[in-house]
Protein backbone atom coordinates (compact mmCIF):
# COMPACT_ATOMS: atom_id res chain seq x y z
CA UNK A 1 0.00 0.00 0.00
CA UNK A 2 1.34 3.49 -0.76
CA UNK A 3 -1.32 6.45 0.11
CA UNK A 4 -5.02 6.69 0.32
CA UNK A 5 -4.88 7.10 -3.34
CA UNK A 6 -2.43 4.57 -4.89
CA UNK A 7 -1.86 0.77 -4.14
CA UNK A 8 0.54 -1.62 -4.87
CA UNK A 9 0.03 -5.03 -5.47
CA UNK A 10 1.97 -8.47 -5.59
CA UNK A 11 0.55 -10.54 -8.07
CA UNK A 12 0.72 -14.00 -9.64
CA UNK A 13 1.40 -14.70 -12.89
CA UNK A 14 1.88 -18.62 -13.68
CA UNK A 15 5.51 -19.31 -11.30
CA UNK A 16 6.27 -15.31 -11.28
CA UNK A 17 5.38 -12.53 -9.86
CA UNK A 18 4.95 -8.83 -10.96
CA UNK A 19 4.09 -5.89 -8.96
CA UNK A 20 0.73 -3.66 -10.38
CA UNK A 21 0.31 -0.38 -9.03
CA UNK A 22 -3.41 0.74 -9.22
CA UNK A 23 -4.44 4.63 -9.01
CA UNK A 24 -8.28 4.85 -7.13
CA UNK A 25 -10.18 7.53 -9.02
CA UNK A 26 -10.73 9.08 -5.25
CA UNK A 27 -9.02 8.64 -2.08
CA UNK A 28 -11.00 5.57 0.30
CA UNK A 29 -12.62 6.29 3.09
CA UNK A 30 -13.01 4.19 5.94
CA UNK A 31 -16.63 4.39 7.73
CA UNK A 32 -15.93 5.57 11.49
CA UNK A 33 -16.03 2.43 13.79
CA UNK A 34 -14.65 0.28 11.54
CA UNK A 35 -10.73 -0.56 10.68
CA UNK A 36 -9.52 -1.65 7.05
CA UNK A 37 -7.41 -5.34 6.38
CA UNK A 38 -5.47 -5.71 3.55
CA UNK A 39 -6.58 -4.68 0.48
CA UNK A 40 -6.50 -7.63 -2.35
CA UNK A 41 -6.91 -7.52 -6.55
CA UNK A 42 -9.11 -9.74 -7.54
CA UNK A 43 -9.38 -10.36 -11.84
CA UNK A 44 -12.61 -10.30 -12.95
CA UNK A 45 -13.74 -11.36 -16.61
CA UNK A 46 -14.22 -7.71 -17.48
CA UNK A 47 -11.26 -6.52 -15.53
CA UNK A 48 -9.41 -6.06 -12.29
CA UNK A 49 -11.42 -4.92 -8.91
CA UNK A 50 -10.30 -3.65 -5.54
CA UNK A 51 -11.66 -5.41 -2.53
CA UNK A 52 -10.84 -3.60 0.75
CA UNK A 53 -12.35 -5.88 3.64
CA UNK A 54 -13.51 -3.87 6.66
CA UNK A 55 -13.93 -4.95 10.10
CA UNK A 56 -15.93 -3.60 13.26
CA UNK A 57 -13.67 -2.50 15.74
CA UNK A 58 -16.06 -1.06 18.33
CA UNK A 59 -17.81 -3.42 20.31
CA UNK A 60 -21.97 -3.78 19.78
CA UNK A 61 -23.35 -4.65 23.32
CA UNK A 62 -26.71 -5.76 22.40
CA UNK A 63 -29.23 -7.06 24.54
CA UNK A 64 -30.54 -10.67 24.61
CA UNK A 65 -34.13 -11.32 23.55
CA UNK A 66 -35.66 -12.11 26.82
CA UNK A 67 -34.40 -8.78 28.09
CA UNK A 68 -35.41 -6.34 25.26
CA UNK A 69 -38.84 -8.69 25.40
CA UNK A 70 -39.22 -6.21 28.67
CA UNK A 71 -39.67 -2.67 27.08
CA UNK A 72 -43.44 -2.39 26.03
CA UNK A 73 -42.54 -0.52 23.05
CA UNK A 74 -40.32 -3.34 21.44
CA UNK A 75 -41.21 -4.09 17.87
CA UNK A 76 -39.68 -6.87 15.95
CA UNK A 77 -39.29 -8.16 12.30
CA UNK A 78 -40.55 -10.87 11.43
CA UNK A 79 -39.72 -12.53 8.45
CA UNK A 80 -41.30 -15.79 5.94
CA UNK A 81 -38.56 -16.91 3.59
CA UNK A 82 -40.38 -18.45 0.84
CA UNK A 83 -40.10 -19.07 -3.08
CA UNK A 84 -42.42 -17.24 -4.89
CA UNK A 85 -41.64 -14.15 -3.14
CA UNK A 86 -37.99 -14.13 -1.37
CA UNK A 87 -39.31 -12.70 1.65
CA UNK A 88 -42.38 -11.35 3.39
CA UNK A 89 -41.59 -8.82 6.40
CA UNK A 90 -43.93 -7.92 9.05
CA UNK A 91 -42.94 -4.85 11.65
CA UNK A 92 -44.87 -5.64 14.91
CA UNK A 93 -45.00 -3.81 18.15
CA UNK A 94 -45.10 -5.98 21.74
CA UNK A 95 -48.69 -6.87 21.61
CA UNK A 96 -48.79 -8.37 18.00
CA UNK A 97 -50.10 -5.52 15.88
CA UNK A 98 -48.60 -5.11 12.55
CA UNK A 99 -47.16 -1.40 11.79
CA UNK A 100 -45.49 -2.08 8.31
CA UNK A 101 -45.34 -4.71 5.81
CA UNK A 102 -43.20 -5.19 2.81
CA UNK A 103 -42.99 -8.12 0.32
CA UNK A 104 -39.55 -9.06 -1.80
CA UNK A 105 -41.01 -11.12 -5.16
CA UNK A 106 -38.83 -13.54 -5.73
CA UNK A 107 -40.59 -15.13 -8.97
CA UNK A 108 -38.46 -13.55 -11.82
CA UNK A 109 -34.97 -15.04 -10.23
CA UNK A 110 -36.65 -18.00 -9.55
CA UNK A 111 -37.59 -17.81 -13.38
CA UNK A 112 -33.91 -16.47 -14.69
CA UNK A 113 -32.07 -19.31 -12.30
CA UNK A 114 -34.54 -21.92 -13.48
CA UNK A 115 -33.46 -21.07 -17.33
CA UNK A 116 -30.00 -21.68 -16.53
CA UNK A 117 -30.19 -24.96 -15.42
CA UNK A 118 -32.33 -26.06 -18.15
CA UNK A 119 -29.60 -25.22 -20.47
CA UNK A 120 -27.38 -26.90 -18.02
CA UNK A 121 -29.40 -29.89 -18.14
CA UNK A 122 -29.47 -30.12 -21.78
CA UNK A 123 -25.54 -29.52 -22.45
CA UNK A 124 -25.65 -32.87 -20.09
CA UNK A 125 -27.62 -34.60 -22.61
CA UNK A 126 -25.74 -33.59 -25.56
CA UNK A 127 -22.35 -33.84 -24.30
CA UNK A 128 -22.96 -37.70 -22.18
CA UNK A 129 -19.63 -38.13 -21.13
CA UNK A 130 -17.57 -35.13 -19.22
CA UNK A 131 -14.13 -35.15 -19.18
CA UNK A 132 -12.04 -35.86 -16.19
CA UNK A 133 -11.05 -33.14 -14.64
CA UNK A 134 -13.18 -30.31 -16.42
CA UNK A 135 -15.25 -28.60 -14.81
CA UNK A 136 -18.82 -28.95 -16.98
CA UNK A 137 -20.89 -26.14 -18.41
CA UNK A 138 -18.17 -23.69 -16.19
CA UNK A 139 -19.52 -20.29 -17.51
CA UNK A 140 -23.60 -21.26 -16.62
CA UNK A 141 -22.81 -22.31 -13.38
CA UNK A 142 -21.00 -19.17 -12.79
CA UNK A 143 -23.73 -17.07 -13.67
CA UNK A 144 -25.91 -19.08 -11.18
CA UNK A 145 -23.39 -18.50 -8.20
CA UNK A 146 -23.57 -15.14 -9.01
CA UNK A 147 -27.56 -14.89 -9.08
CA UNK A 148 -27.81 -16.82 -6.23
CA UNK A 149 -25.51 -15.16 -3.87
CA UNK A 150 -26.69 -11.05 -5.40
CA UNK A 151 -30.28 -12.18 -4.19
CA UNK A 152 -28.67 -13.39 -1.03
CA UNK A 153 -26.98 -9.85 -0.23
CA UNK A 154 -29.50 -7.65 -1.66
CA UNK A 155 -32.56 -9.18 0.41
CA UNK A 156 -30.34 -9.56 3.77
CA UNK A 157 -29.99 -5.93 2.65
CA UNK A 158 -33.30 -4.95 2.51
CA UNK A 159 -34.14 -6.48 5.51
CA UNK A 160 -32.12 -5.09 7.95
CA UNK A 161 -32.77 -1.52 6.34
CA UNK A 162 -36.57 -2.29 7.30
CA UNK A 163 -35.70 -3.23 10.50
CA UNK A 164 -33.59 -0.43 11.31
CA UNK A 165 -36.09 2.35 9.42
CA UNK A 166 -38.78 1.11 11.86
CA UNK A 167 -36.70 0.72 14.81
CA UNK A 168 -36.72 -2.94 15.52
CA UNK A 169 -34.36 -4.86 17.85
CA UNK A 170 -34.96 -8.20 16.59
CA UNK A 171 -35.46 -9.77 13.45
CA UNK A 172 -36.98 -13.05 13.48
CA UNK A 173 -36.88 -16.20 11.00
CA UNK A 174 -37.81 -19.70 10.75
CA UNK A 175 -35.59 -22.10 11.31
CA UNK A 176 -35.74 -23.97 8.56
CA UNK A 177 -33.87 -27.28 8.02
CA UNK A 178 -33.86 -30.70 5.93
CA UNK A 179 -35.94 -28.92 3.41
CA UNK A 180 -36.33 -31.57 0.27
CA UNK A 181 -37.43 -30.45 -3.15
CA UNK A 182 -40.19 -31.53 -5.04
CA UNK A 183 -40.71 -34.44 -7.41
CA UNK A 184 -40.32 -32.67 -11.01
CA UNK A 185 -37.49 -32.06 -14.05
CA UNK A 186 -34.49 -32.43 -12.79
CA UNK A 187 -33.72 -28.72 -13.45
CA UNK A 188 -36.78 -27.90 -11.36
CA UNK A 189 -35.71 -29.55 -8.51
CA UNK A 190 -32.11 -27.93 -8.65
CA UNK A 191 -33.79 -25.08 -8.56
CA UNK A 192 -35.94 -25.87 -5.90
CA UNK A 193 -32.70 -27.21 -4.06
CA UNK A 194 -30.90 -24.16 -4.97
CA UNK A 195 -33.93 -21.49 -3.42
CA UNK A 196 -33.76 -23.36 -0.05
CA UNK A 197 -29.78 -22.86 -0.19
CA UNK A 198 -30.58 -19.21 -0.75
CA UNK A 199 -32.72 -19.33 2.09
CA UNK A 200 -30.04 -20.25 4.12
CA UNK A 201 -27.84 -17.09 3.01
CA UNK A 202 -30.04 -14.69 3.59
CA UNK A 203 -30.25 -16.01 7.58
CA UNK A 204 -26.46 -15.61 7.75
CA UNK A 205 -26.21 -12.39 6.00
CA UNK A 206 -28.50 -10.99 7.52
CA UNK A 207 -26.84 -11.97 10.73
CA UNK A 208 -24.03 -10.07 10.38
CA UNK A 209 -25.43 -7.06 8.87
CA UNK A 210 -27.92 -6.76 12.05
CA UNK A 211 -25.09 -6.96 14.21
CA UNK A 212 -23.57 -3.83 12.32
CA UNK A 213 -26.74 -1.90 13.06
CA UNK A 214 -27.15 -3.39 16.66
CA UNK A 215 -30.01 -5.50 15.83
CA UNK A 216 -29.93 -9.33 16.93
CA UNK A 217 -31.16 -12.09 15.26
CA UNK A 218 -33.48 -15.06 16.34
CA UNK A 219 -35.14 -18.27 14.79
CA UNK A 220 -38.22 -20.22 15.84
CA UNK A 221 -39.62 -23.44 15.45
CA UNK A 222 -41.91 -23.24 11.75
CA UNK A 223 -43.77 -25.79 12.59
CA UNK A 224 -47.73 -24.96 12.06
CA UNK A 225 -46.68 -21.43 10.77
CA UNK A 226 -48.06 -21.85 7.91
CA UNK A 227 -51.14 -23.89 9.29
CA UNK A 228 -52.12 -21.60 12.74
CA UNK A 229 -55.12 -18.88 12.31
CA UNK A 230 -53.26 -16.00 14.27
CA UNK A 231 -56.76 -14.85 15.51
CA UNK A 232 -58.50 -17.87 16.88
CA UNK A 233 -55.76 -20.30 17.30
CA UNK A 234 -56.71 -23.10 15.46
CA UNK A 235 -54.90 -25.07 12.86
CA UNK A 236 -57.97 -24.20 9.96
CA UNK A 237 -56.01 -22.72 7.89
CA UNK A 238 -56.35 -23.61 4.16
CA UNK A 239 -54.58 -21.72 1.51
CA UNK A 240 -56.11 -21.56 -2.12
CA UNK A 241 -56.27 -18.83 -5.37
CA UNK A 242 -59.73 -17.99 -6.89
CA UNK A 243 -59.80 -19.83 -10.71
CA UNK A 244 -57.02 -21.87 -9.40
CA UNK A 245 -57.87 -25.59 -7.46
CA UNK A 246 -54.16 -25.64 -6.74
CA UNK A 247 -53.30 -22.52 -5.70
CA UNK A 248 -51.68 -21.42 -2.95
CA UNK A 249 -51.00 -17.37 -2.29
CA UNK A 250 -54.60 -16.61 0.00
CA UNK A 251 -55.28 -18.10 2.95
CA UNK A 252 -58.66 -18.96 4.69
CA UNK A 253 -60.07 -19.81 8.43
CA UNK A 254 -62.49 -22.32 8.14
CA UNK A 255 -63.36 -21.66 11.53
CA UNK A 256 -63.39 -17.53 12.34
CA UNK A 257 -63.99 -17.05 9.10
CA UNK A 258 -61.07 -14.72 7.78
CA UNK A 259 -60.04 -14.86 3.94
CA UNK A 260 -58.51 -13.64 1.38
CA UNK A 261 -55.00 -12.89 3.11
CA UNK A 262 -51.66 -13.52 1.61
CA UNK A 263 -50.47 -16.94 3.09
CA UNK A 264 -47.08 -15.71 3.96
CA UNK A 265 -48.47 -12.44 5.65
CA UNK A 266 -50.35 -14.43 7.82
CA UNK A 267 -47.17 -17.17 8.46
CA UNK A 268 -45.33 -13.72 9.44
CA UNK A 269 -47.59 -13.22 12.32
CA UNK A 270 -47.49 -16.51 13.63
CA UNK A 271 -43.76 -16.32 13.50
CA UNK A 272 -44.14 -12.97 15.70
CA UNK A 273 -46.34 -14.41 17.96
CA UNK A 274 -44.11 -17.44 18.49
CA UNK A 275 -41.54 -15.58 19.19
CA UNK A 276 -43.19 -13.25 21.59
CA UNK A 277 -44.95 -16.20 23.48
CA UNK A 278 -40.76 -17.76 24.04
CA UNK A 279 -39.89 -14.51 25.71
CA UNK A 280 -42.45 -12.38 26.81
Amino acid sequence: MLDERHLLFKVATGTTYIYRKVALASPWEIPAGYAAGSPTLVQKKNGWEVHIPLFLQERRDLRPAAALMQDKDIRILAVDLGLNHHAVMTIQDAEGRVLATEFISGAKDSHLRKQYLERIVRLQKETGIIPEGERFAKDLWDKVKNLVGDIAHQVSRRIVDLAAQHGAKIIVFEHLKNLRPEKGTRSHRMNQKLGYWVKGRIFQYTQYKALHQGIIVCRVNPRDTSRRCPNCGLLSIERYLPGKPHGVTLAQCSNCGLHGVHADWLATRNIGQKFRLRYA
